[in-house]
Order: C-alpha cells, then sequence, then structure tokens
C-alpha cells in the first residue's frame, strides 16, 4: 500500500469512531483531509477559493464539482481503507469495529444517503476564514 495513503488512513481513523453516528460530517472532514492546503471558504462573500500552485493566486472555485464526487467516496473506503484496516497491527475488536464502520460507510455513500446540502454547510464551517484574501 502506498504510504501516504496509510498515512491518510491512519489520520482519518479517530474520525470514524468520534462521528461514527454522523457519517455527512465524516464524508465532510475526509473532503477536508484531502484537500485541506488548497481551498478556503470566505464567509463575509460567500465564496470559496482555490490556490493555484503555478499562478501562485487564489482563483474563485465551484465547491459543487466536490460535492458532485461524494458518489465515487466509497472506492476509497472499499479499497484503501478496507485493505488499510485488514492489514493493520490494531487488536481484533477494534479491527472488527472498524472494519463493520467502514461498511456501513460504504453502504451510506452507495446508497446515495448523504445530504449535499448538509455535507457543503459542514465544509463551509470546516474551510471557514473570514477575511478576503
Amino acid at each position: 500500500m502506498n504510504k501516504d495513503i496509510g498515512i491518510f488512513c491512519e489520520k482519518i481513523l479517530p474520525y470514524l469512531d468520534k462521528y461514527k453516528n454522523n457519517l455527512n460530517y465524516v464524508i465532510s472532514l475526509l473532503i477536508r483531509e484531502i484537500r485541506t492546503n488548497d481551498l478556503i471558504y470566505i464567509k463575509s462573500i460567500k465564496k470559496w477559493y482555490e490556490y493555484d500552485l503555478y499562478e501562485m493566486k487564489w482563483h474563485e472555485y465551484d465547491f459543487k464539482i466536490i460535492i458532485n464526487q461524494i458518489k465515487t467516496f466509497n472506492n476509497f473506503f472499499e479499497n484503501q481503507l478496507d485493505s488499510f484496516l485488514k492489514n493493520s497491527e490494531l487488536n481484533n475488536n477494534n479491527k472488527i469495529f472498524l472494519l463493520n464502520l467502514n461498511k456501513k460507510i460504504i453502504k451510506f455513500i452507495k446508497e446515495k444517503n448523504y445530504d449535499k446540502n448538509i455535507i457543503y454547510k459542514n465544509c463551509c464551517n470546516l474551510y471557514c476564514i473570514n477575511n478576503t484574501i
């Protein structure tokens, strides 16, 4: 398994346990962990910006692009996280608990039980800054 994927999986495990009853928030946190350094939301003007590393500038961004990709997130949970958990050194009780929780998240995404509006609002709060750039 790619070392970066393993580090990423380790990073999100605490979220899975802490927010197991709020899977919309788990998805919101997953988005934040994926795009943590290049997106911001400016609450005062209700706009998203993405940082372009090549131009070294912030550009307005349509966050709905990410929201519309949620339906593909189950691939991460089915492939990378499942493999990571199965190969982890967690004790059996924790491993079984997290594998079952992972199955619950996969089903949640596949059956489209997530709420795009809630996830969008969560992400607005998670990425929020109050000043303009």
